[in-house]
């Protein structure tokens, strides 16, 4: 009887053919899976970069005008505003009729002759930008742009003073704040009064990669870069791997600290690492403009 089979040698060719083409071939056969896992990442960063332009975006629609400020400490850039609860038009004179207000300048607003006035009467109600939220008496600020005016000032000549109390009328809204001396808005001036609920920043850390914002600290002249524990605060993003802030006021005589247009522009780079893979990264530019509506 005549037997065949496979010698040694042949198995040991075989055995090294097969390895050579396995080889080649592993590499064809994951790349579509890396390509997948690749395009997934991206997708990824993508998606978060878009929900940070979003809600930066929806978020500096209730900024003061003026009232931007941005500061870069080492791999840490912060962006601050002043969050508008309502805005109205206050009344250059009388209000007529019954005065809400009993102070010798009542129903006048900014009155060349009532220095340190303590109450105004509105144009009408005023328009809620945050729905349903209603002024709170003190604890939001009352706010007047003005030529040279101070966003994050409470003190005379300051743009803001504290709310103190606020009632609805048939036609307008009678408000009464701390007396403070507002500067002159000057005649280009759109008689605008602002309803301040509170400071806001967004804090950029390049070096743990997170976008977070702050919220329900006290206004501070100075721009704060330190939050402690009690302070409301949410993760907006956790892939920053590069981070740059750029705040300009727009319409000011010179030296002027306040304005009424401030364009910001954020340069933002999202990445993100998996082991045994290439980074993945996305950028870009988000410009906005905060201006009196």
């Amino acid at each position: 009887i005549r037997q065949t089979g496979f010698t040694l040698m042949e198995m040991i060719i075989s055995l090294v053919v097969l390895g050579l083409l396995s080889v080649v071939m592993l590499p064809l056969l994951s790349m579509p899976a890396t390509a997948y896992l690749d395009a997934q990442r991206r997708l990824d960063l993508q998606a978060q970069l878009d929900l940070v332009r979003s809600k930066i975006g929806d978020d500096l629609r209730y900024a003061l005008p003026g009232s931007l400020r941005s500061q870069c400490i080492g791999a840490t850039c912060y962006l601050e505003y002043l969050e508008v609860r309502a805005v109205g038009k206050y009344r250059a004179g009388g209000a007529g009729g019954t005065a809400y207000c009993p102070a010798a300048c009542k129903g006048n607003a900014l009155d060349a002759t009532c220095p340190n006035e303590n109450c105004m009467t509105t144009l009408g109600p005023l328009n809620l930008s945050v729905a349903g939220v209603n002024p709170v008496a003190n604890v939001d600020y009352v706010a007047v742009l003005g030529v040279g005016a101070a966003p994050y000032s409470l003190a005379p000549n300051g743009a803001m003073s504290r709310l103190t109390a606020w009632t609805n009328r048939p036609n307008d809204v009678g408000l009464r704040f701390s007396n403070n001396d507002f500067p002159d808005p000057g005649a280009a001036s759109s008689n605008r009064v602002y309803i301040v609920s509170q400071p806001v920043t967004y804090e950029c850390n390049q070096a743990t990669g997170l976008l977070t914002k702050y919220w329900g600290y006290p206004v501070l002249a100075v721009q704060p870069v330190a939050f402690g524990g009690g302070i409301a605060r949410a993760r907006v993003a956790d892939t920053v791997s590069r981070c740059r802030l750029n705040v300009r006021s727009v319409g000011l005589p010179l030296g002027a600290p306040a304005g009424v247009r401030q364009p910001a522009t954020i340069r933002l780079a999202l990445s993100r690492a998996s082991a045994g893979q290439p980074t993945e990264s996305v950028e870009s530019l988000l410009q906005f403009s905060v201006r009196e509506p």
